[in-house]
């Protein structure tokens, strides 16, 4: 091997120790199904209406100006709400932007849904 990276190289590795510097593997099995709702009752801690998970507003620039724009705490958000934009969504990893005439749904998975334009 040394001699191969002389050869192919024109580099003298003799006096490195080889390392390990990536290593991957990967695993295939079955196991029963898992229900996604417990997770989502797990992390969700959403309130009763969709209103009452607004922390805050901020002038956001959308297109033609300014819009006065409410910004939600996600995981606030109860399963089965509906929010039409402007609105700012935050939680721990991103932040969603929903802009004006756009609507976002939450189904009961926790997962967003959006429609442009609706």
């Amino acid at each position: 091997m040394k001699q191969a990276c002389l050869d192919a190289f024109g580099i003298d590795l003799t006096s490195f120790r080889p390392k390990i510097a990536n290593l991957r593997t990967a695993v295939i099995g079955v196991r029963e199904n898992l229900d996604l709702r417990a997770i989502v009752e797990a992390t969700h801690r959403p309130l009763k209406r969709a209103e009452d998970c607004i922390i805050a507003s901020r002038q956001v620039w959308f297109g033609d100006g300014f819009v006065t724009t409410p910004v939600y705490q996600r995981e606030l958000i109860p399963v089965g709400a509906r929010i039409k934009g402007p609105a700012i969504l935050n939680q721990m990893d991103t932040t969603t932007v929903i802009e004006p005439g756009d609507e976002i749904f939450v189904d009961e998975l926790g997962n967003l849904l959006v429609t442009v334009n609706a």
